[in-house]
C-alpha cells in the first residue's frame, strides 16, 4: 500500500472506553465539589489521598462525628488542636501521614473532655509532638478519665513538654500567630474553662471557642477583647447554650464552621442566627471535612457537599 494511502489505525475499543469514563468521572465531580475547587484536587481527595499541598496555610477541620479535631498546616508547621474520641486517634494519624507531616510543632487540647482530649494518646504514640497546650485546671479538680489518663501515659512515655496555659499566652512560627483569649484564671465550669484561642495569619484570623459558652462569650466582650474574625469555630458544637447575638456581632465572621454529628446535631437556632449575621455556615455532619486555604488571594474552601442552611 502507498504511504499516501495508509489507513490510520483506530484506537481499541476497550482503551476508548476507559478514556470516555476518565471524562465523565472529571465532569461529574462538579456535582459533587464546589466550583472553587480545581478538577485535580477533586481528583487527589477522591482518591483518598488526602489534602493537595497549599502555597500558604492549610486549615482542616475534621468529620469526627460528634467530636472536635482541627490541623493547622503550612510546609514547615503543623498544629493540632483538639483531637477529638479515642476512635479518632488514627483517622488523625492518617490525615497527617497524607499531608506530610513528621512532626507537630505544637498540639492543643481545648479542655480535657473525652470528645475534645481522646485521639491524642494515639497521635503522640505515633508522631512527635514538640509541644503540648492545655488549660490550667481548678484546685481540686476531679474530672481525670481514661481517655486523659491514657493522654498524660503517652505525654510522659514521649517526654512532651507540657504548658498549662491561660489568657495572654502566645505561639509564633512561619506566620501562623497563636493568642490565648480565655479563661483569664480557671474556671470550675470545665467548658468555660475551655482554652478560646484567635489565630492569625497574613491579616486572615480564625477564632476557636472550643465548648466556651455564653458566659464566657459575655466576659470577652466586657473586656473589649478583639473577637473580629474571618472564620468562626462555633462553640461547643452549635449547642444554643453560646453563639450569642452579641458575640456574633463582636466576631462578625464570614464563614462559620460547627464541628457535630447525628449524635450531637446542632442547634438550628444557632444556625438561623449565624446565617441572619451574614455568616456562611458548615457543619462536618452535613458537609464532612472542611478545607480553608490561607492563599495570597485571599480564603478558599473545599468540602464534600453543600454548607447547611437556616430556616
Amino acid at each position: 500500500m502507498e504511504p499516501g494511502n495508509r489507513q490510520r489505525k483506530k484506537t481499541p475499543l476497550k482503551i476508548r472506553l476507559l478514556l470516555g469514563m476518565g471524562i465523565f468521572f472529571l465532569l461529574s465531580l462538579s456535582a459533587v465539589f464546589p466550583p472553587t475547587q480545581p478538577i485535580w484536587e477533586q481528583a487527589y481527595q477522591l482518591a483518598g489521598l488526602g489534602a493537595p499541598k497549599c502555597d500558604g496555610l492549610l486549615v482542616q477541620f475534621l468529620n469526627v462525628g460528634s467530636a472536635d479535631a482541627a490541623i493547622i498546616h503550612t510546609e514547615d508547621t503543623t498544629i493540632l488542636l483538639d483531637a477529638g474520641t479515642v476512635d479518632c486517634g488514627r483517622k488523625i494519624y492518617h490525615e497527617l501521614q497524607h499531608l506530610g507531616v513528621e512532626k507537630i510543632d505544637l498540639a492543643i487540647n481545648t479542655h480535657p473532655d473525652a470528645d475534645h482530649i481522646g485521639g491524642f494518646a494515639e497521635v503522640l504514640n505515633r508522631i512527635p509532638v514538640a509541644e503540648y497546650w492545655s488549660p490550667v485546671m481548678p484546685e481540686g479538680w476531679q474530672g481525670e478519665t481514661e481517655e486523659y489518663r491514657l493522654v498524660s501515659q503517652a505525654i510522659s512515655s514521649h517526654k512532651v513538654p507540657v504548658k498549662n496555659v491561660l489568657a495572654g499566652d502566645t505561639f509564633s512560627k512561619d506566620g501562623i500567630q497563636l493568642e490565648v483569649l480565655s479563661p483569664q484564671k480557671p474556671e470550675k465550669s470545665d467548658n468555660d474553662n475551655s482554652l478560646v484561642i484567635r489565630m492569625t495569619y497574613h491579616r486572615k484570623s480564625i477564632l476557636w471557642m472550643g465548648d466556651a459558652e455564653a458566659s464566657v462569650e459575655e466576659k470577652l466582650i466586657a473586656q473589649n477583647i478583639d473577637l473580629d474574625c474571618d472564620i468562626l469555630k462555633v462553640g461547643h458544637h452549635g449547642s444554643n447554650t453560646s453563639t450569642t447575638a452579641a458575640f456574633l456581632k463582636k466576631a462578625s465572621p464570614e464563614f462559620a464552621v460547627i464541628s457535630c454529628g447525628a449524635r450531637r446535631p446542632p442547634s438550628q437556632e444557632v444556625i438561623n442566627r449565624l446565617e441572619s449575621f451574614g455568616a456562611q455556615t458548615f457543619c462536618t455532619d452535613v458537609s464532612g471535612t472542611i478545607r480553608f486555604y490561607f492563599e495570597t488571594e485571599g480564603i478558599r474552601f473545599d468540602m464534600q457537599i453543600k454548607p447547611r442552611q437556616g430556616e
